[in-house]
């Protein structure tokens, strides 16, 4: 056995003691943390509210089998009236499209699109998108007027082409 103490010990108890003091006290509990003032930490949430997506598997079941398709090259589009009074989205890409990241990547694109054109889009609408491979290739901005001319097609009396 080591004829030294605990405490001068490496690794003994009182080292290890003083260590996780230091660590407590570099992380301080949630309602002692300084709050900041600036702008950046202010901002809306952006995303998209659970109300506002189609989550369960016979929505989309109903979406594919119900509604009206809109086929474009970036995309088809799924729509059937939903009763509530705003729209929900959902989004779906297949393994064909790519890996994991470049499906995420597609997610996002059409999740920012329906957000920043959603006062555009039809209310009441379940609107389900089927991503296609052109649409990597596009804008968010170029995305979401196609999305906003394939949603008017799903309107009776809608903008049509």
């Amino acid at each position: 056995m080591d004829s030294a103490p605990a405490s001068e010990r490496v690794g003994g108890a009182r080292s290890c003691a003083v260590a996780v003091a230091r660590a407590a006290s570099a992380f301080p509990r949630p309602d002692q943390r300084p709050t900041s003032r600036h702008p950046r930490n202010r901002l809306k949430p952006q995303g998209l509210p659970p109300e506002h997506r189609v989550r369960k598997r016979r929505d989309f079941e109903k979406a594919y089998e119900e509604g009206k398709k809109v086929v474009m090259p970036e995309f088809a589009l799924f729509g059937r009236p939903n009763g509530l009074p705003h729209s929900r989205l959902g989004i779906t890409t297949t393994r064909k499209l790519g890996k994991a990241v470049i499906r995420n990547r597609a997610r996002r694109l059409v999740r920012e699109a329906y957000r920043t054109h959603r006062d555009r889009l039809p209310h009441g609408f379940d609107l389900v998108v089927v991503v296609r491979a052109p649409l990597l290739d596009g804008t968010v901005g170029q995305l979401g007027a196609r999305l906003v001319d394939a949603a008017g097609r799903l309107v009776p009396g809608g903008s049509g082409a």
